[in-house]
């Protein structure tokens, strides 16, 4: 952990970690919760998700879970290849999950999101809770446990008080907290922000989900290293019915109704455009009109923002259509490049494309128990781990003035302390000139970028970095991506994992036996092997004890996250390790029993 962080605030990484007693840490701000045994507590005292908008039987649960039926529908529809389970070369998500008695969504996460007050200054922001979808099921004499890629975001609005936003920011400094136990406690108290008050279907701004909807493996896209697509919707509450509807996506534009409206277009173009709105495109809080936005949107892995399907305006807009803007008078954005990697940026899938795991941002701690290559180090994505120094000072802000700090950075490179290792940094453009890398790390166009690359070392290819480069190729329909002509370079540990085993532009991997730097003995499934008996219908733990092979691999962990489209897994003897993320079991829509 990098020592500022530790400083600025303590109580977040105890929360995400074993979480020992904080009395000491007074109005410590309470930013980010994902400690298992916190999150249980606050589930026993009201906030199981059946207890938040109903049970299975709502009518808020059930009508989501129709309009999940119909997009996974039309996903088959388009596909004749997909279908649920190991015997489809593209696998569906399995419906029946949202309906199994043997399978719930799990409290992951609370994030405290005063900082989004920009977004809507009538109110203080927003409290999110989390939810992840879990399944504990028995398979002849074994009980299984495993999560699955799918999240529920569940959003309230943090309501003024008194006509101000002071009292609501202080809430979430509560002084002597104490252990778990005691801190759900105090959240859900009359006086907490976790409160029944505050936590009530009056105070409901939106359900969004966000679940892998279909997944094809490397065997099936070898030039990818694998093929996922993820379903984002929101979901406002209809008070006529009780009814859960979909609404439109916050700054994501509906590509597909825009391309053929060139009316609508021009009138996008113009509403960019304007110089009235640039500042708050400037700021990273802009608000586009409905008029323009998609009320579903796909976000594709791995290869992040190299994929045209991820970057909405990149797909309808050209650099040219904004050259003639004045950028002079710019925090942020300094170039029509700038302008459009911003809009992306602000965009839903965009955003959960950038510096995130296979397109989640928050994905929870396992808890104790959970086996090893199954087992996620890292709760939080590298963005959000980088974006809680900003969060911290917004809070702090709130609470002395009663207003959140109106400035986020791109969800690619905070403003302080990155620069290291995986980072993402400037190739050139001015808006980013400042996004260096530190002493000893070169910045380096993965996927042919001439805009914006990842900080590596200096010379030969080290453990955990990319080894294979080739053309990449993108479209609109994501199916049609590839890279053409990727080549293994050498590794100065000597071992090029290829894309074609899972590993998006090859991994740098040295033997068990090297004392490499940085390295750390751990393990990779052998996946024809492994695919195998997952077929088989055998429990995954056996699959995965019985189906690997050793490896040196790059070592990490929460503050010092793992190079794009890979995860920091925990393996045998505690010892964590980047590796793809479908190479988790909790992150794949298959082979699950």
């Amino acid at each position: 952990m990098r020592p500022f962080l530790r400083r600025l605030f303590p109580a977040v990484f105890l929360l995400s970690t074993a979480l020992s007693p904080v009395s000491a840490f007074a109005k410590t701000p309470l930013l980010l919760i994902t400690d298992p045994a916190a999150l249980r507590g606050l589930e026993a005292g009201g906030l199981e998700l059946s207890q938040v908008i109903g049970d299975r039987r709502s009518p808020l649960y059930a009508s989501l879970v129709e309009v999940l039926r119909k997009d996974l529908a039309e996903v088959a529809a388009k596909d004749p290849k997909a279908g649920v389970g190991m015997r489809y070369g593209h696998r569906l998500f399995d419906l029946k999950w949202l309906s199994s008695p043997q399978a719930r969504f799990e409290l992951a996460g609370v994030a405290n999101r005063l900082d989004r007050q920009p977004f809507r200054p009538e109110n203080c922001g927003e409290i999110r809770l989390i939810y992840r979808l879990a399944y504990e099921k028995k398979l002849g004499e074994r009980m299984l446990y495993s999560r699955l890629p799918m999240t529920l975001n569940v959003v309230f609005w943090a309501l003024k008080e008194n006509g101000d936003c002071r009292t609501v920011a202080a809430r979430w400094m509560p002084e002597n907290f104490g252990d778990p136990g005691a801190l759900a406690a105090k959240l859900l108290s009359q006086d907490g922000p976790l409160s029944p008050e505050r936590i009530s279907l009056t105070r409901l701004k939106s359900v969004e989900t966000n679940l892998q909807s279909v997944r094809w493996p490397a065997t099936i896209r070898p030039d990818l290293g694998g093929h996922a697509e993820y379903i984002l919707r929101v979901f406002h509450r209809d008070l006529q019915d009780g009814r859960l509807k979909p609404a439109p996506l916050e700054n994501t534009p509906d590509v597909a109704r825009l391309s053929k409206d060139p009316k609508l277009l021009e009138a996008l173009k113009r509403w960019i455009s304007d110089p009235a709105h640039f500042k708050s495109l400037d700021e990273g809080a802009p608000i586009l009109p409905d008029e323009f936005l998609a009320r579903m949107a796909t976000s594709v892995s791995p290869h992040g923002w190299a994929r045209r399907a991820n970057r909405p305006f990149s797909a309808l807009f050209r650099e040219k259509d904004f050259e003639a803007m004045d950028f002079s008078q710019g925090k942020r954005v300094h170039s029509a490049k700038g302008l459009l990697r911003r809009l992306d940026d602000v965009s839903c899938m965009g955003c959960h494309q950038a510096r995130s795991v296979a397109g989640f941002h928050l994905l929870g701690e396992d808890p104790r128990g959970t086996m090893a290559g199954n087992h996620i180090a890292a709760p939080a994505s590298p963005h959000l781990q980088a974006d809680l120094e900003r969060r911290t000072a917004s809070l702090h802000e709130m609470a002395d003035t009663g207003k959140a700090i109106v400035d986020r950075p791109l969800s690619e490179r905070a403003d302080r302390g990155e620069g290291g290792w995986g980072a993402h940094c400037g190739l050139g453009d001015p808006t980013f000139a400042t996004w260096t890398c530190n002493s000893g790390l070169r910045c380096v166009g993965v996927h042919g970028e001439r805009d914006v690359g990842e900080c590596f070392s200096e010379g030969v290819d080290s453990v955990g970095e990319p080894c294979q480069r080739g053309t990449f190729r993108s479209s609109l329909d994501a199916h049609g991506d590839g890279i053409a002509g990727a080549k293994a370079n050498d590794c100065a540990s000597g071992v090029c994992e290829a894309e074609g085993v899972g590993f998006p532009d090859g991994m740098c991997a040295v033997g068990c036996d090297a004392n490499f730097p940085g390295a750390v003995c751990g393990a990779i499934a052998i996946l024809t092997d492994f695919n195998a008996c997952l077929a088989r219908n055998d429990p995954f733990s056996d699959c995965l004890a019985k189906n690997v092979r050793p490896a040196g691999l790059k070592s990490c962990d929460a503050a010092h996250p793992c190079r794009d489209d890979y995860l920091c897994t925990r393996g045998d003897g505690g010892k964590n390790t980047c590796i793809p993320p479908y190479f988790l079991f909790q992150m794949r829509v298959d082979g699950h029993p």
